[in-house]
């Protein structure tokens, strides 16, 4: 197993796990979120997202599949910033007038029945919530769906 920017990758490795703030919870899990932008992501696109919602939910809450990931700079994430239900002004924060950051397309949104906390998921697997993002394998992106359901 090799350590990759943000997390854990393996020959096997289809998903990841990325963090969000609470705020965007209602927008993720009614899938009205069709892109999102980080700094930091996997080198390969990675097959589906798993939604983590940080505090107070602490909970895998939502899993989408990626349809494509692009680099893009400030211009081009203003043109998503709708898209990704993010303002202008937030999103010019956060990339910077020089910056470049990753923007995960996604499709297919599935709001977890069932979210999964922090003690149900540390019995799936040893999970520490991702400052970034975390590449889990397909055994348990699998286990974690069918214990969302």
């Amino acid at each position: 197993m090799t350590i990759e920017k943000g997390g854990l990758a393996s020959a096997k490795s289809n998903s990841v796990i990325y963090s969000f703030k609470s705020r965007w919870l209602e927008d993720i899990q009614s899938g009205r979120i069709g892109v999102f932008f980080r700094k930091r992501g996997p080198a390969r696109k990675p097959q589906k997202v798993f939604i983590y919602a940080g505090s107070p939910i602490s909970s895998i809450v939502a899993v989408a599949d990626v349809e494509r990931m692009e680099d893009v700079d400030l211009d081009r994430s203003l043109e998503l910033a709708e898209l990704g239900k993010i303002s202008d002004e937030e999103l010019k924060s956060y990339v910077g007038t020089d910056g470049c950051v990753k923007a995960i397309f996604l499709t297919n949104h599935q709001k977890l029945k069932r979210p999964l906390g922090i003690r149900e998921l540390r019995r799936i697997f040893n999970f520490h919530p991702p400052q970034n993002f975390m590449r889990i394998n397909k055994d348990i992106s699998e286990k974690i769906e069918e214990c969302g359901r």
